[in-house]
């Protein structure tokens, strides 16, 4: 810590810390790469995100029908 770290704040010390944290890559891994790189994970989510993608647009849709005709419910 240098002299100028004793006056802040405990607070702003911690989030001045967090934020250095969180940009700085560590030594042995590097920075995190993008999409699937590591094991397990690139099929299975995609189905799964295709299932949430059809149920939200089939929520939608009933929603959208509840409302503009209401009588049918």
């Amino acid at each position: 810590m240098s002299d100028g770290d004793l006056t802040k704040d405990p607070i702003e010390r911690a989030i001045t810390h967090h934020a250095r944290y969180l940009v700085s890559a560590h030594p042995l891994r590097g920075f995190r790469c993008v999409g699937t790189c590591g094991a397990g994970g690139g099929e299975a989510l995609i189905v799964f995100e295709l299932v949430a993608v059809v149920l939200g647009i089939a929520a939608i849709g009933y929603l959208l029908i509840a409302l503009l005709k209401p009588e049918r419910f």
